[in-house]
C-alpha cells in the first residue's frame, strides 16, 4: 500500500505543476498584463457562447410551453357540461338521415355556445404549438452547433512547431508567476503543496487503519447480514475519512494564505486535483477491496486489484487535470497553434491509463478451478459472483476507446478525442458505482429474506434482478447525458414519460403504469396469501383431503389474478373500449396460433371443477402410470413410479382414456399367479392359497377371495389369486408378502412348485450310451 501514497503524492506534485497555467489565470493585474494578446475570440469560444446563449433562450421557451400546455388542459365546468349535454344528445344521424328539428335545433345551440367557450383555450393551445415548434428549431440549431464543435479540427498537436509554441507560453505563463505580486501566487501553491503531503499522510494513515479494522472483523464473520453491514459501513466511513482528509487539507491551506486571491486559488487547486483523486480512490477501494478481498467485486487477484487501484488513482488526477485545462481554456487560452498540445497530453495520459486498467483487470481475472467432480470451486469469491465475466469485455471496451482517441487527437479532432475518452471514464465511474450499490443491497436482501426464511440461506436471483432493473433505470439518465444527450432533453424525455402517450381515448402515462403494476402486484400478493391461509387453517380444520385442498386453493388463486387484474385496470383509469376492435381482431389470429394452449387453459379449469383426477390419484394415461404431483394452467405433472416427473397436457386428460385407481376410493384388486407341480393336491392347495391370503391384514372380506385353475402347462398347473385390498397403493408390499408366505406353507405341506423340465431322446443308441455316466 506504501505505493499508493507514492503514487499520489507524484501524481499531485504533477498537478501542481501542470496547473500553472490555471494559476496564471487567476485574478490579478501581472497574470492579465502578462497573458498573451488574443485579438479575437476562437472559433471554439465563440460556438460555445452561442450554445449557452440558445440553452438559455431554450429554457425560457421550455417554461412558457410547459405552463400553457397546463393552461391548454384545463377545460371549465361549463365547457364540460357542455360537452356532456351534447354526448347525451347521442350521435349526429349518418348520412341520408335526419333528426327531430328540436334536438337538431338544440345540438347546434349546445356546438355554438361550446366553441364560443373553447376559443381562449384553443388559442392557448396553438400558444403552446409555436412554443413546442420554437424549441424544437432551437434543439436543432444546438445540435448543429455541438456537431460543428465536435468536429472542429484544430492544428495537428504532433507538428514540432506546436510544442514549440506551447513552449514558449508555457514559459511566459511561469513567468508571471515570478514577477511582481505573482511571487504570493508561488508561496501559495507551496504553502498548499506542504499541507497537502501532510494531510494526505494523515489521512493514508487513518484509512488504513480502519480497513484493517474491517478486513478482521470480516474475517470473523458468518452471517450475510452482518457482512452487508460491515460492507456498507466500510464504504461510508472510508468515504467520510477520505472526504475529512481533503477538507482539513483545505482548511489548513486556506490558513497559510496571504491574500483572499490566493486563498481562493489554493483551494480551487485543492478540490480541483483532490476531490476528483479521493473520489476515484474510493471507488477503488469499493469495486476492487485489495485489502479486504472477500467482498471483492471483480473475480481478480489481490496483485491485480492492487496495480488496479494505482491506475484508479492516477485517472483521478488526470481527470483533475483535465477539469483545470478547460478552465484555463475559457479564461486564459493557448494561441491557435499550442492550443491542441495541452489536450493531447492529457488523451494520451488517459488513454494509456485506460489501457493499462483493462490490461490489469484482463491479466489478473480469476479462473474458477474446476473440481474432480466437474463442479467449479468458489475459491474465495463471493457466490453471487462466480457467473460475472464481463471484464474481458470492458477491457477491450478500454483499449478501443484508447487507441481511437489517440488517432482521432493525433489528427487535431481534440474535441472528438475528448468525447470519446471522458464519457468512457464517466460511464465506468457510474458503472462502477452501480455495481457496489447493487451488491451492497443484494447482500441487503438475501440477509432480509433469510431472516423471513432461516430453514435454506441461499441467493435470490428474482430480487437481485429487480434491484439491477431498478438501478439501471436510474443509471441511465446519468449515461445518457455523458454521451451528449442534453439535460434539457432529458427533462423533456421525463416529461414526456410523465405526461404519457395517448392511444385513442386512452392516456398511458408513467403514473398510469405505476398504478396498474402496483395494484396488480398487491393483488398478487394477497391472492398468495389468501392461499396460504386457506390451505393450512381453514380447509385443513373442515377436514377437506388433499386433493380436494389443492383443487379449491388453484381454483382461489384463478379468481384472485383476475380480481387483481380488473382491479388494476380500474385503479389506473385504463378505458379498453376504445381498444375492443382491435383485440377483437388479435383475438382472431391468437386464437389459431394459441389453439392448444387454450384448450389446454379450459382443459385445466374443467379438471377443477369436475374433478375426475385430484392430486395423489395414481392414474394411468397411455403408457404413463403413476401419482398426480400437480394440477396446473396448462398441463397436470405426474411423479411415475421410476421417480420420473412426466408432464401430461390437461387436453389429453379431458380428451383421452384415464385410469384412475384412487377416484372414488383406495380399494384395489391384487392378482397372484401360482404353478405347481402335476403330482401335487391340486384342492388342497387351493383351500391353502385362499387361506393365506384371507389371513392378510389388508385384504378385504368382500368381495371375497377367488382361486381358480387357469392353466394346465407344460411343467406345471397354474392357479389364479384374486384378492381385494384396502389400499392399491400398498399392492406392491402385499403381493410379495402374499408370495413369502405361500412359499412356506406350500413347502411345509409338500406341494411342489415345479421348474421347467425337457427331456431329450436320441435316435442313435451309440450317443446315449457314450453320454451316460462313467462311459
Amino acid at each position: 500500500m506504501l505505493r499508493h501514497l507514492l503514487a499520489a503524492l507524484l501524481a499531485v506534485a504533477t498537478g501542481l505543476l501542470l496547473q500553472a497555467p490555471l494559476a496564471a489565470a487567476a485574478p490579478g493585474p501581472a497574470s492579465t498584463a502578462a497573458a498573451p494578446a488574443v485579438e479575437s475570440k476562437s472559433d471554439a469560444l465563440r460556438i460555445r457562447e452561442r450554445i449557452e446563449a440558445l440553452e438559455k433562450r431554450r429554457a425560457e421557451l421550455a417554461k412558457l410551453r410547459d405552463s400553457t400546455k397546463v393552461m391548454s388542459e384545463k377545460r371549465s365546468l361549463d365547457a364540460l357540461v357542455l360537452d356532456a349535454s351534447i354526448k347525451d344528445l347521442g350521435p349526429r344521424p349518418a348520412e341520408g338521415e335526419t333528426e327531430s328539428p328540436l334536438i337538431e335545433s338544440e345540438r347546434l345551440d349546445l356546438e355554438t355556445r361550446l366553441r364560443r367557450l373553447e376559443a381562449p383555450r384553443l388559442a392557448i393551445r396553438r400558444d403552446y404549438l409555436r412554443y413546442q415548434i420554437q424549441v424544437e428549431q432551437l434543439d436543432d440549431e444546438i445540435s448543429d452547433l455541438k456537431m460543428d464543435q465536435l468536429f472542429a479540427r484544430s492544428p495537428t498537436p504532433l507538428n514540432p512547431a506546436a510544442w514549440v509554441s506551447f513552449a514558449g507560453e508555457t514559459g511566459s505563463k511561469l513567468a508571471a508567476l515570478r514577477s511582481g505580486e505573482e511571487q504570493t501566487g508561488l508561496g501559495a501553491l507551496l504553502a498548499t503543496f506542504v499541507p497537502m503531503i501532510v494531510g494526505l499522510g494523515l489521512t493514508y494513515y487513518v484509512q488504513r487503519y480502519w480497513l484493517k479494522f474491517v478486513r478482521r472483523r470480516l474475517e470473523l464473520s458468518e452471517r450475510r447480514i452482518a457482512v452487508f453491514g460491515y460492507s456498507i459501513a466500510r464504504d461510508i466511513v472510508l468515504l467520510a475519512i477520505l472526504l475529512a482528509g481533503v477538507g482539513a487539507t483545505t482548511a489548513l491551506a486556506l490558513s497559510l494564505a496571504t491574500s483572499p486571491e490566493m486563498a481562493n486559488l489554493a483551494a480551487s487547486i485543492m478540490l480541483v486535483i483532490g476531490l476528483p483523486t479521493v473520489i476515484a480512490y474510493w471507488l477503488g477501494q469499493s469495486l476492487l477491496s485489495p485489502d479486504v478481498p472477500q467482498i471483492r467485486e471483480l473475480q481478480i487477484t489481490n496483485s491485480g486489484a492492487q496495480k488496479a487501484l494505482v491506475v484508479f488513482i492516477l485517472l483521478g488526477v488526470v481527470i483533475s487535470l483535465e477539469a483545470g485545462l478547460e478552465l484555463v481554456e475559457v479564461t486564459n487560452p493557448y494561441g491557435d497553434r499550442a492550443a491542441s498540445v495541452a489536450p493531447f497530453l492529457l488523451i494520451l495520459a488517459m488513454a494509456f491509463l485506460l489501457f493499462r486498467l483493462g490490461s490489469v483487470l484482463k491479466a489478473s481475472r480469476v479462473q474458477p478451478e474446476i473440481s474432480p467432480e466437474g463442479t467449479e470451486s468458489s475459491l474465495e469469491l463471493p457466490e453471487a459472483h462466480q457467473d460475472v465475466q464481463f471484464v474481458p469485455v470492458l477491457a477491450k471496451a478500454m483499449a478501443f476507446a484508447g487507441i481511437a482517441a489517440v488517432v482521432t487527437g493525433g489528427i487535431g479532432y481534440i474535441a472528438l478525442s475528448r468525447q470519446i475518452l471522458l464519457p468512457t471514464i464517466e460511464t465506468l465511474t457510474v458503472v462502477a458505482f452501480t455495481l457496489i450499490t447493487w451488491r451492497r443491497l443484494c447482500q441487503l436482501s438475501d440477509g432480509f429474506i433469510d431472516r423471513l426464511r432461516p430453514e435454506t440461506p441461499r441467493n435470490h436471483p428474482v430480487a437481485h434482478f429487480l434491484i439491477a432493473v431498478a438501478l439501471l433505470l436510474v443509471a441511465m439518465p446519468f449515461i445518457s447525458t455523458f454521451w451528449g444527450v442534453r439535460a434539457a432533453q432529458m427533462l423533456d424525455l421525463l416529461a414526456y414519460l410523465r405526461d404519457g402517450i395517448q392511444i385513442g381515448d386512452m392516456q398511458i402515462s408513467f403514473k398510469t403504469v405505476a398504478i396498474f403494476f402496483g395494484v396488480f402486484l398487491a393483488g398478487y400478493v394477497i391472492t398468495h396469501w389468501t392461499q396460504r391461509i386457506l390451505q393450512y387453517t381453514l380447509f385443513s380444520q373442515i377436514g377437506l383431503d388433499e386433493g380436494t385442498r389443492s383443487a379449491l386453493v388453484t381454483g382461489v388463486g384463478y379468481v384472485g389474478l383476475l380480481l387483481s387484474l380488473l382491479v388494476a385496470i380500474a385503479a389506473a383509469g385504463l378505458d379498453l373500449s376504445s381498444l375492443a376492435i382491435v383485440f377483437g381482431a388479435l383475438s382472431v389470429g391468437i386464437g389459431f396460433g394459441l389453439q392448444s394452449v387454450v384448450a389446454n387453459f379450459v382443459s385445466g379449469i374443467i379438471l377443477l371443477i369436475e374433478r375426475p383426477i385430484k392430486k395423489g390419484d395414481w392414474i394411468t394415461v397411455g403408457s404413463v402410470s403413476g401419482v398426480v404431483e400437480k394440477i396446473a394452467v396448462r398441463a397436470t405433472r405426474i411423479k411415475s413410479f421410476e421417480r420420473d416427473d412426466v408432464i401430461v397436457p390437461n387436453s389429453e386428460l379431458i380428451a383421452g382414456i384415464v385410469h384412475n385407481k384412487t377416484f372414488a376410493d383406495t380399494n384395489g384388486r391384487v392378482e397372484l399367479v401360482i404353478g405347481i407341480a402335476y403330482e401335487s393336491d391340486v384342492r388342497k392347495a387351493m383351500e391353502l392359497a385362499k387361506a393365506v391370503t384371507e389371513a392378510h391384514e389388508n385384504v378385504m372380506s368382500e368381495p371375497p377371495v377367488s382361486v381358480t385353475v387357469t392353466e394346465l402347462g407344460a411343467s406345471s398347473l397354474a392357479l389364479r389369486v384374486f384378492a381385494y385390498i384396502d389400499d392399491v397403493r400398498e399392492m406392491g408390499r402385499v403381493r410379495s408378502e402374499l408370495y413369502l408366505t405361500l412359499l412356506e406353507k406350500f413347502g411345509a405341506a409338500g406341494i411342489e412348485i415345479p421348474f421347467p423340465q425337457n427331456e431329450i431322446r436320441f435316435r442313435d443308441p451309440h450317443i446315449a450310451e457314450r453320454l451316460a455316466p462313467g462311459s
